[in-house]
């Protein structure tokens, strides 16, 4: 007896896809949940070094 391919891809497609679609029904949104939620911001040089410059260019970004 063989098992059928199973097709992880698709089962998740199906997946966020029905989650998507309520999130953004539910909080009237559109396009992708999860766009232009992460961005990157080098901080670099001797203020890199001072925790409390490194937590004022953190807060700014979130």
């Amino acid at each position: 007896m063989r098992r059928p391919e199973s097709n992880l891809s698709a089962g998740m497609r199906v997946l966020l896809g029905t989650f998507s679609q309520a999130w953004n029904s539910r909080y009237q949104r559109r396009g992708h949940v999860f766009q232009g939620r992460y961005r990157v911001v080098p901080v670099a040089g001797e203020r890199a070094e001072d925790a409390h410059y490194f937590k004022s260019v953190v807060l700014q970004v979130t």
